[in-house]
Order: C-alpha cells, then structure tokens, then sequence
C-alpha cells in the first residue's frame, strides 16, 4: 500500500514541478500583445472568426489558400472568440 502511495505523490510532485517551470518560462507571455507577423489577418481582422454560424463554418472549410489552409484552426479560433471574447 505505502509503495502505490509512494508513487502516487511522485507523480503529484512531477506534474507540479512541470507547471513550475512551465509557470516561471511562459509566465512573462502573459502580458504581451498579438504578435504583428499574421494575427492581424489570421484572427482580429477575420469575420469568419468573430462568430459562429453555419455560414462562418462553412467558410472556414471553404476558404483555400495552399499554404495555409487551416480549417480546424479557424474553428478553434471561433470557439475561442466564443468563450474568450
């Protein structure tokens, strides 16, 4: 029994470091804006990301360019829109 508890809070003690480092690494990102390299064109400036509807689904499917054709990323973005604002 104590070697089951033993490995449980090695476990426990592995995943917190990992979220402390991952905390003290990417802390400081927090407070930074968009990044100006395609955010703009990618996210704040896009219609189809700033609502959810059959229309900007459809659109996210629909929309092709060879280098970057990213439905599930739209999606994604739109879901984030949704929750997030």
């Amino acid at each position: 029994m104590s070697r089951r508890r033993d490995r449980r809070w090695q476990l426990v003690a592995l995943i917190g470091v990992f979220f402390l480092l991952s905390g003290i690494i990417y802390g400081k990102s927090l407070n930074n804006k968009f990044i100006q390299w395609d955010d703009g064109y990618l996210i704040v400036d896009n219609p189809t990301v700033h609502e959810i509807s059959p229309w900007s689904v459809q659109e996210a499917f629909r929309t092709y360019d060879p280098e970057l054709y990213i439905p599930l990323t739209m999606l994604s973005y739109q879901m984030d829109h949704l929750v997030w604002g």
